[in-house]
């Protein structure tokens, strides 16, 4: 039975390996080169997660033998470095990946590098640092925002500040009152979360 696309993950668990991955360009980019090539090598940059993605891309490009080298304009006289780290960010956010996992064999998971969820990377600031001056961000995958329980629990608080955002700015529409309702649901689940902890 053929997979079929999906655009929600499956729920995550422990048993679940992945059983198939091929990577594809998404739509309205263009980019030469081999997008299954392309796509394990961004996958495995992004499992290292260095400070600058887009230098490392640069680099391992370099090389003729990389997926990416053709994915890149070589020629010094017209392109400079700058203009490569611009078509490594848009190298980083082309390519998608196509993932079957043990769990669900039936569907296919539609996934962007580096863990690939669209945007690639989320700018974290560490919640306990977030109002100090001078701190530094940084740019992480969503599923290493997932894993760690800090990160999350800030997204989550930024997220929820943001609905409420939305829903003082949206209140009079009543079509969209269950959305409104679904807000408020959450809110309370996550109050008694906090009150119980």
């Amino acid at each position: 039975m053929p997979a079929t696309a999906r655009s929600t993950a499956p729920r995550r668990r422990k048993s679940r390996k992945v059983l198939s991955k091929r990577y594809s360009i998404r739509k309205g980019f263009q980019v030469k080169g081999d997008p299954n090539g392309i796509g394990r090598e961004l996958d495995g940059i992004s499992k290292k997660n260095p400070e600058d993605v887009n230098e490392v891309i640069v680099q391992q490009a370099r090389n003729p033998k990389s997926a990416m080298h053709e994915a890149f304009d070589w020629d010094d006289t017209s392109a400079a470095h700058k203009h490569r780290l611009r078509q490594a960010s848009y190298l980083r956010n082309a390519i998608q990946a196509h993932t079957i996992y043990s769990d669900d064999p039936e569907h296919e998971v539609l996934e962007c590098p580096a863990n690939l969820v669209y945007p690639a990377r989320i700018d974290v600031v560490a919640p306990k640092q977030a109002w100090m001056p001078g701190v530094v961000r940084t740019a992480l995958t969503q599923q290493q925002v997932m894993e760690n329980e800090d990160y999350r629990a800030y997204h989550l608080a930024r997220a929820l500040i943001d609905l409420d955002a939305f829903h003082a700015k949206y209140s009079y529409l009543t079509e969209l009152a269950e959305v409104f309702i679904a807000i408020e649901k959450v809110k309370a689940v996550q109050a008694k979360k906090k009150k119980s902890a």
